[in-house]
């Protein structure tokens, strides 16, 4: 019990400020993700907030091992405007020219609020093809009819990210 209680408070204490790690007693599992990124849009028109979080989930209340796979999170904030869900939810990624699909069948959840439409896309994707994608110098973004940009600033906050799972 002492082991698992220390585990925890290092868990816990363990946040920098680009990247978040939390414990979940009742599923046993633990949440690392990188802060809100956020997506530079072509069209400034759509919304002010398009932002990207990288999250990986593992059993217990440490990561002991590198997880074989990770999840992209697509979150915006609208004016009761669906457009993620309107988008078919097809996300694609080209990645110095060359494309690249996440899974076909994200999760969509989205909140209503009085004035605002919070809408979230979480596509997995394997953990080696994330690692190929962030060795590039950007990435172009497109969902339906949203496109944006992830350029090097933006990518080394994944890269540490990276860098803070254990290795295999």
């Amino acid at each position: 019990m002492r082991l698992i209680a220390f585990l925890l408070c290092l868990t816990v204490s363990y946040q920098s400020k680009s990247i978040e790690q939390s414990y979940d007693k009742t599923r046993n599992q633990t949440v690392t993700a990188t802060e809100a990124i956020e997506i530079k849009l072509d069209n400034v028109l759509l919304t002010k907030n398009f932002t990207l979080k990288i999250q990986c989930v593992a059993d217990g209340a440490i990561m002991f091992r590198r997880p074989e796979s990770a999840h992209l999170v697509f979150r915006t904030l609208s004016h009761r405007w669906r457009f993620l869900e309107e988008s078919e939810r097809e996300a694609i990624l080209i990645v110095d020219d060359v494309i690249f699909r996440p899974s076909t069948k994200p999760l969509y959840t989205s909140v209503i609020g009085e004035k605002f439409l919070d809408e979230t896309l979480n596509y997995e994707v394997k953990m080696s093809d994330l690692e190929k994608m962030v060795d590039k110098s950007k990435i172009d973004v497109k969902i339906g009819g949203v496109s944006g940009k992830l350029r090097e600033k933006q990518l080394s906050k994944i890269k540490e990210f990276l860098d803070t799972l254990p290795r295999t």
